[in-house]
């Protein structure tokens, strides 16, 4: 039962009247702690693991707070706190008849601190002008491997997603342009800059009509050209022009 409770979600919400909704909510992991990475740990090693654990790992606590007080302009903001995991290092001994694992203990520890999340989100409308815009940043994740006493830690790189589309109604259609950029910093292992840094910047025209079961929406999208990390090869690579011609159709019945 431990591991049923530590796995569950648990959320209260409260209502402002005439200002917004606060909501609070625990979410825990996907599997319980007595196996919680040997799944992910299977022939890794304390002193050179690579990327993130998967986000099931982790419990984590959220918290945001939707404003509502004003008229056609909705701001939603929201934070998502993930709570460190130190677990033991697994590896795969044999396998079993059955071809199932047979796992054991390196003796060797990995602490996790999953990014913090912080995201900020608006919807605004002044007649037939709209406005989308979101912010989504990840920050302060960091990986502890202990082997033999001696401890590496890995740094995260500041993560940015962020998105912008006015747009306006026509009347007989709605036309907007988007506007998006993904941003990931550089990673460092130790004090070496990894030089895996990564950056997209991307836009679109677009244009909309409602039907009397849903929509059709067309448009042009452009993912832009952006130099990247070089990886420590000395030579930046450079993402390609991409242009698209996405057609989207909802209909209900």
């Amino acid at each position: 039962l431990k591991g049923v409770y530590a796995g569950g979600q648990y959320a209260v919400a409260y209502t402002i009247p005439n200002i917004g909704l606060a909501r609070v909510q625990y979410v825990g992991p996907k599997i319980g702690p007595d196996n919680v990475a040997k799944e992910w740990f299977a022939n890794s090693s304390a002193a050179d693991f690579e990327g993130t654990a998967p986000d099931y790992l982790f419990p984590r606590i959220e918290a945001a707070f939707a404003f509502t007080g004003a008229e056609n302009i909705t701001i939603d903001a929201g934070l998502k706190y993930w709570l460190p995991a130190t677990v033991n290092e697994t590896t795969v001994t044999g396998a079993n008849p059955d071809g199932s694992y047979i796992w054991a203990d390196t003796g060797d520890k990995i602490k996790f601190n999953h990014a913090m999340n912080v995201s900020v989100g608006a919807n605004l409308a002044f007649g037939d002008i709209g406005l989308l815009a979101r912010v989504d940043t990840a920050f302060a994740g960091k990986e502890e491997a202990t082997t033999s006493g001696v401890t590496v830690t890995a740094k995260e790189g500041f993560g940015l997603d962020f998105y912008v589309t006015p747009s306006y109604d026509l009347g007989f259609a709605k036309v907007g342009l988007d506007l998006g950029l993904n941003y990931k910093g550089a990673s460092t292992v130790g004090d070496t800059d990894q030089k895996d840094n990564t950056v997209a910047l991307g836009t679109a025209v677009w244009i909309s009509k409602a039907l009397s079961h849903g929509f059709i929406k067309t448009g042009v999208a452009f993912k832009l050209p952006m130099a990247q990390g070089d990886k420590g090869t000395g030579t930046a690579p450079k993402s390609e022009l991409v242009l698209t011609i996405p057609i989207v159709i909802e209909a209900e019945f």
